[in-house]
């Protein structure tokens, strides 16, 4: 948005719209609205955040201590102790750098030592301690 170039790509998993906001009109909206540019930067720096912790996941080497610390990130937000799954576990495992096998398994030895339950597509988080 700050630059004349980029070098981005991106492909729709799902039938999906697009909508392209002209550059200009945009910068100026979030010029003149306070609120506007606010939410904005909020928007970037979850964005941001999110990124980094992917990174920092993507360090764990045990796939179970992986995918709990994804839960209490995702719960985290929130403070709440469900986390509802808005996709398939297939692109929850890829985000994870996971198989899809792999993330099953987790979830499986991590219900097993009851620190998660799992109903469809929820899990509840038990205990805050490590794993």
């Amino acid at each position: 948005m700050l630059s004349e170039a980029h070098s981005y790509s991106a492909v729709a998993a799902i039938p999906s719209q697009v909508i392209a906001y002209p550059k200009q009109p945009l910068l100026s909206a979030l010029r003149q609205d306070a609120e506007l540019a606010e939410d904005f930067m909020r928007l970037l720096i979850r964005k941001n955040e999110t990124l980094m912790v992917q990174l920092e996941l993507r360090d764990i080497r045990a796939a179970h201590t992986r995918v709990l610390q994804y839960l209490r990130y995702m719960a985290e937000p929130r403070e709440h102790k469900v986390v509802q799954f808005d996709r398939p576990l297939k692109e929850i495992a890829n985000e994870l750098g996971l198989t899809p096998a792999t993330l099953s398994r987790a979830l499986a030895r991590l219900e097993q030592e009851g620190l998660i339950s799992r109903q469809q597509k929820s899990v509840t988080l038990h205990d805050s301690s490590a794993a």
